[in-house]
């Protein structure tokens, strides 16, 4: 947002120093990083325990093998979100220690194989089989599957009737990681502040005394506006919002 980081066209072609672009443009690069993602490998875990080939492996919710007696060896991160990972590496500790201290069980073999096989025939509806699509998810799909199993998911229904100006700020808005921090066990006492203050962080490096110094705003890049909306304009937003998220539900 601060015109320090410059998107870019298609590579057109390149040398040894001189990058060019589908647009004619033209940048000398010190170096270039290959994003070709990853193959995963854990080699101090054994076989038995945990089999990785070609990226796939067998995981309830891409944390514990469904053949273990006893929930005690659990991998966290192991997943290839549409999203950031950091949040449900976190939400996957929080169900590993909670199974640690006796506070929730896993269903049994069987049921965990039957999700397991249930993700993969989804997976392959919509991905082309190859080892890049193997671990694939979406963000607050795993993340609301988790949650449900520690107690932490948002009741939005109960939050429309006691904070509802929070709720449609959970619905309607990003999907933020302190939602998962609004009730239930790990609850914070600054997650609705972090909520209700996403926006305006973001906005945060458009303000003037915030530039790094290599920043460089052009006339064409995007602006962010930020709005307030009066008092006496809220109720009225708030019951279309409500009626907007029944009707949302009832489907």
């Amino acid at each position: 947002m601060t015109g320090a980081i410059r998107m870019k066209p298609d590579i057109h072609e390149s040398s040894d120093r001189i990058v060019s672009f589908a647009d004619g443009s033209s940048e000398n690069i010190d170096a270039v990083v290959m994003a070709t993602g990853y193959t995963y490998t854990i080699p101090f875990v054994d076989d038995s325990v945990l089999r990785i080939k070609e990226n796939e492996t067998s995981l309830y919710k891409y944390v514990f093998p469904p053949h273990h007696t006893h929930p005690t060896f659990g991998v966290v991160g192991l997943v290839q979100a549409i999203g950031a990972v950091m949040p449900i590496a976190e939400m996957q500790c929080r169900w590993f220690t909670r199974l640690q201290k006796g506070l929730c069980k896993l269903p049994s073999g069987a049921a965990m194989l039957e999700d397991i096989e249930r993700k993969r025939a989804e997976m392959k509806e919509v991905y082309v089989p190859t080892r890049r699509h193997t671990l694939q998810t979406y963000w607050i799909e795993i993340m609301d599957d988790i949650a449900s199993e520690i107690g932490v998911k948002p009741d939005l229904v109960r939050l429309f009737r006691d904070d509802p100006w929070l709720a449609a700020r959970c619905y309607f808005g990003p999907c933020l990681p302190a939602q998962y921090r609004l009730q239930g066990p790990g609850k914070w006492n600054g997650a609705k502040s972090c909520i209700q203050n996403a926006l305006r962080r973001c906005t945060t490096p458009m303000h003037g005394g915030l530039k790094p110094k290599n920043a460089k705003i052009e006339k064409s890049s995007p602006t962010c506006v930020e709005a307030t909306v009066p008092f006496f304009l809220k109720s009225y937003i708030l019951i279309f919002l409500f009626f907007l998220f029944l009707t949302c539900v009832a489907n």
